[in-house]
């Protein structure tokens, strides 16, 4: 698995402890950012759906949920704009206001 924070790549002999931490930057690593399930703009920032809030996205926690995820890319970020639902590419299907005519 990859660190959230630095990226650099960690190897995990069995699964991720609530005191383990990264080797290269010392940041924990049973936390949200560094989960499977983490989603920003989600409910509660998760898409395990029986998960609890954890508000600390950050900081290790103990939920029964964690997935550490393989990597941790970048998240792509999604953007409203006035053209189209989403900037990352998505062009609207029909134009506002033509469903009803």
């Amino acid at each position: 698995m990859n660190c959230w924070h630095c990226t650099k790549e960690i190897i995990i002999a069995d699964k991720v402890m609530r005191t383990d931490s990264c080797p290269h930057c010392d940041r924990d690593m049973r936390v949200c950012k560094n989960c499977r399930f983490y989603a920003r703009g989600v409910h509660n920032d998760c898409r395990e759906t029986n998960a609890e809030l954890i508000a600390d996205k950050e900081h290790a926690n103990l939920c029964d949920y964690f997935v550490p995820k393989g990597d941790a890319a970048p998240e792509k970020k999604t953007s409203i704009n006035p053209n189209g639902l989403f900037s990352d590419g998505d062009k609207p299907k029909t134009k506002p206001g033509s469903l009803f005519k």
